[in-house]
């Protein structure tokens, strides 16, 4: 039962990552798709693969760390306000509506990667080690959910300053920036996407995290 269980969600978790680097590859190409320019797509897509894959699997290991599980969902979001009546009937898909129409409007110079929000819960051996007081971690708290997060952001990074170093290639420099966009993008501490789960799961680390970021986002700007 366990296993058709972890089945059926690693096949629900499939559909919004192949939506994120979809709509990813739109977002970072959106300049040369508008001038009908397709000879870089392939450059694009290959990017947006990449970027998406490092984002999930830095979880799924640090998850597993923990002894966790995490998924990956589209970010939708339910509420516009505080207020109870600021609710909208249906959750709205703001991880493909919002970056889309910002690369629209702003003619692809605005690249928000807002694309995917994350849930974790717990192992079942976990919960049978907790019983047996030989566990680690006794719960899952909002520090531990806030290391799966920054794990993301940190691997992202760390790749941007390794492309960043390889001197005269174009197209690792491209990977590298776009590299740094989605972190800093997914840092925004709002909603549920990761920079909420790591700024209310620790303050230093969003802070030291986000400085690391926009020094990074200042470089990429200027190489």
């Amino acid at each position: 039962m366990l296993r058709k269980k972890e089945t059926q969600k690693s096949s629900s978790e499939l559909i919004p990552i192949l939506i994120a680097i979809i709509t990813l590859t739109i977002i970072i190409s959106f300049k040369d798709l508008f001038s009908q320019n397709l000879s870089n797509l392939s450059k694009y897509f290959l990017s947006s693969i990449i970027i998406i894959l490092i984002a999930v699997f830095s979880k799924k290991i640090s998850a597993n760390f923990l002894e966790l599980n995490v998924t990956h969902k589209t970010w939708f979001v339910s509420r516009w306000g505080h207020k109870i009546q600021d609710t909208l009937k249906t959750p709205a898909p703001f991880g493909i509506i919002l970056p889309l129409i910002l690369s629209l409007f702003s003619l692809g110079s605005i690249k928000l990667m807002t694309l995917l929000t994350y849930e974790t819960t717990q192992k079942s051996q976990r919960n049978v080690k907790m019983f047996q007081h030989v566990a680690p971690y006794t719960e899952q708290t909002d520090f531990h959910i806030m290391l799966v997060g920054a794990s993301s952001i940190v691997s992202l990074l760390i790749l941007s300053l390794i492309l960043f170093l390889i001197p005269s290639n174009s197209t690792l420099l491209m990977l590298g920036k776009f590299s740094t966009f989605y972190a800093l993008s997914n840092l925004m501490p709002f909603s549920r996407l990761d920079g909420a789960h790591i700024f209310y799961g620790s303050r230093s680390w969003w802070f030291t995290l986000a400085t690391i970021s926009i020094l990074l986002f200042i470089y990429a700007l200027f190489i």
